[in-house]
């Protein structure tokens, strides 16, 4: 299984346990249920996606069109990752910046793989004591908005050669804190083909030792302050 499976089984494990632990406290529980069902249904999609990797190559996936809170979307993965990132003892933080329209329509099923890709690559490779910090900005384009999702780490960086190939189905770098941590390889690659479907790019940069910056843009019209979370015809 790919790290892409197990970062929000791990978090349902987490929450499980927690949940366990304080199963007197009512309040702790209901808040460790709602995470598990948040993290549960995000491994569906996961697996979902991997099954129809043929179809988002050949772009035959249609992407839905809902309604997007970008606070919802924010706090959802901070408590998906902020667990794990404290689990192997980094600081984690997400920061909105120049941020004019926090509700957008989009397919949240396919935004949340790709943030979840690259959030838990920069977990997975970043040493005890280091950091990972999520930047979100947007400006205008022509129709809508574009908004930047940008993650840094300091983390073990990659090669340049690989930083190249990195977003090629079943592409991985087996060096220093990588080893024995690989997956399938396909996290990347699905992620960069969704990012082209909905009218972005996902880009790198990376060097070895000194971490990684991942910059994912989607365009995406502007939506009211009302119905959050409604499909869309």
């Amino acid at each position: 299984m790919s790290h892409d499976i197990r970062t929000p089984m791990n978090a349902v494990m987490g929450m499980t346990a927690l949940a366990i632990a304080h199963i007197g406290d009512r309040e702790r529980v209901a808040d460790c249920l709602q995470k598990i069902s948040i993290s549960s249904r995000h491994l569906l999609s996961l697996i979902n996606d991997i099954l129809d990797m043929n179809k988002i190559e050949r772009s035959q996936i249609t992407l839905n069109r809902m309604k997007i809170s970008l606070n919802e979307l924010l706090a959802q993965r901070s408590a998906m990752m902020a667990p794990q990132a404290r689990a192997a003892g980094l600081q984690f933080a997400v920061h909105m910046e120049d941020v004019r329209h926090k509700h957008f329509y989009g397919d949240s099923l396919r935004l949340n793989q790709i943030l979840i890709n690259i959030l838990g690559n920069a977990v997975k490779f970043t040493p005890e004591g280091g950091r990972v910090t999520m930047r979100v900005f947007q400006s205008a384009v022509d129709g809508g908005i574009l908004t930047t999702f940008q993650v840094e780490d300091t983390g073990c960086g990659m090669s340049e050669e690989f930083q190249q190939k990195i977003f090629d189905p079943f592409s991985q770098e087996r060096s220093g804190i990588s080893q024995g941590r690989q997956g399938t390889g396909l996290g990347m690659s699905i992620s960069s083909l969704l990012a082209k479907q909905m009218g972005g790019t996902l880009a790198v940069k990376s060097r070895p030792g000194e971490g990684s910056c991942f910059t994912f843009t989607m365009t995406s019209e502007t939506a009211p302050e009302d119905l959050a979370g409604t499909a869309v015809a």
